[in-house]
C-alpha cells in the first residue's frame, strides 16, 4: 500500500473509528464499575486476565491523579501520572 493508494482514506476512517470508539469505552468504562474497564482492555489491549487487571489498576490511578493535580501542574509540565511501580 503506496500513500497513493486509493484504499488509504478507506483504512484511515476504519483506523479512526476504531481508535475513537475504544476512547469512548473506556472514558465510560472509567465511570462505570471496575469490571467495566477490566472487560475493555482485556477485549482490546491484553487478552491475559491479569495483565489487563494490572493496566486497569494504573490507569484509575492515573485517572484519579490527573483529575486532582492543579492546572498549574499540566502548564509547568511534567504531567503528574504516577510511577507504575508504586501501582502494577
Amino acid at each position: 500500500m503506496g500513500v497513493g493508494d486509493a484504499a488509504v482514506p478507506k483504512r484511515m476512517k476504519t483506523l479512526a473509528e476504531a481508535f475513537l470508539g475504544r476512547g469512548v469505552a473506556y472514558d465510560q468504562a472509567l465511570r462505570a464499575d471496575a469490571s467495566a474497564l477490566l472487560a475493555a482492555l482485556a477485549r482490546n489491549v491484553y487478552a491475559d486476565r491479569a495483565d489487563a487487571a494490572r493496566l486497569a489498576r494504573y490507569v484509575k490511578a492515573a485517572s484519579a491523579a490527573l483529575e486532582e493535580a492543579p492546572f498549574e501542574a499540566f502548564a509547568k509540565g511534567p504531567v503528574p501520572f504516577p510511577k507504575p511501580a508504586a501501582i502494577i
